[in-house]
C-alpha cells in the first residue's frame, strides 16, 4: 500500500521535521515551515496514523572573543498518532553571545501537552538538546582561556 503524508518543518536555526504517514484518504505531501522559536500546536490531519519526526536543538551562543557555540543534537523517531489529536512542537532558539560566555541553545521537542502543563508527568515524546554556549576567549594572565561550546549529543 502506498502511503501519502504531511511534512512539517519547524526552524529557528533548529528544526523539527514531521512526515505523517496516511492511508489513501490523504492526497499528496505538504510541507509546512515554522520559523519562530517557541511552542506551536498542530492537529494531526484526517487519515494520518504515524509521524516520522526529526528534531534539531538550537546552536549554542558564541563566547566573547569569537569562540563558537556547540551545535544542537539531532534526534529522529517514528510515532503512532490518531487523526485529530493535538501535538505540540517546541522550537528551541539559538543561544546568544553574552558578556563573558555564550548562552546554551534551546531544546526542540514534540509533546502531547502544552509547555504550560509542566513536566509531571513528562509529556515529551522526542527531545533534541541544544548546543552548549562557548566560553570567554578574552583573558588576563590570572585566568586560563575558555574553549568552544559543547557539541551535539
Amino acid at each position: 500500500m502506498r502511503t501519502k503524508g504531511f511534512v512539517g518543518r519547524i526552524a529557528a536555526a533548529t528544526a523539527i521535521w514531521l512526515v505523517c504517514c496516511a492511508g489513501p484518504a490523504w492526497a499528496g505531501t505538504n510541507t509546512v515551515t515554522f520559523t519562530q522559536a517557541g511552542e506551536h500546536a498542530i492537529v494531526v490531519p484526517s487519515g494520518v496514523t504515524s509521524l516520522h519526526v526529526v528534531a534539531v536543538g538550537g546552536k549554542g551562543g558564541a563566547g566573547t572573543g569569537g569562540a563558537g557555540g556547540g551545535f544542537g543534537a539531532s534526534v529522529s523517531g517514528d510515532l503512532a498518532v490518531q487523526p485529530g489529536a493535538v501535538r505540540y512542537l517546541v522550537v528551541g532558539g539559538n543561544g546568544v553571545q553574552g558578556d563573558y560566555a555564550g548562552g546554551g541553545g534551546g531544546a526542540s521537542d514534540l509533546r502531547t501537552a502544552p509547555v504550560s502543563a509542566g513536566l509531571a508527568p513528562d509529556p515529551r515524546l522526542l527531545v533534541a538538546g541544544g548546543g552548549g554556549g562557548a566560553g570567554n576567549e578574552i583573558f588576563d594572565t590570572s585566568t586560563p582561556p575558555a574553549g568552544d561550546g559543547g557539541g551535539s549529543g
